[in-house]
């Protein structure tokens, strides 16, 4: 009798336990604008819409997401910012964290490379210090708006949700 009473609880935490499948997609948005000269300090993420196997809910939206930045900011001869943003990771409706794969997002300022070459090439040839001062004007800081989107990001592997 407790054997049997034993299989029934068994199996009804087997079912109570649901597989978030590796490659399931996962649409994750930017909550904030971020740009490359705040990017590590305020980027944040999260999860746009539920995401759900067999019509029960395991990772809920607005659920956060754990970002990997890597920044760059403007520098002189008309170079851009630059921004990397990978999502690492997100949380279940358990509390158990979930692995996420993507491929890196690069988001990049605008360039003014020809611009402050050019202006100091010109003046060069008339008078020497601009030539330097022109050397000086940096690129567009990078810019990624709120609202933006994240693209191609799936579980990472096989996960089991309570």
């Amino acid at each position: 009798m407790l054997f049997a009473l034993g299989l029934v609880c068994l199996s009804m935490s087997a079912k109570a336990q649901t597989v978030l499948p590796s490659g399931t997609v996962v649409t994750v948005q930017i909550t904030n604008e971020v740009t490359s000269k705040n990017a590590a300090e305020l980027a944040q993420a999260a999860v746009l819409s539920d995401v759900s196997v067999g019509g029960q809910v395991l990772v809920k939206a607005g659920a956060p997401v754990m970002l990997q930045v890597e920044k760059t900011k403007a520098r002189g001869v008309g170079r851009a910012g630059v921004i990397n943003i990978v999502p690492v990771s997100t949380v279940a409706v358990d509390g158990s964290v979930v692995p996420l794969n993507a491929t890196p997002s690069n988001y990049e300022g605008d360039k003014k490379l020809g611009k402050a070459v050019g202006l100091g090439v010109g003046l060069g040839v008339c008078v020497f210090p601009p030539l330097l001062a022109c050397l000086a004007i940096k690129g567009g800081q990078a810019k990624v708006p709120a609202g933006t989107l994240i693209p191609n990001v799936r579980v990472a592997n096989d996960c089991t949700v309570k």
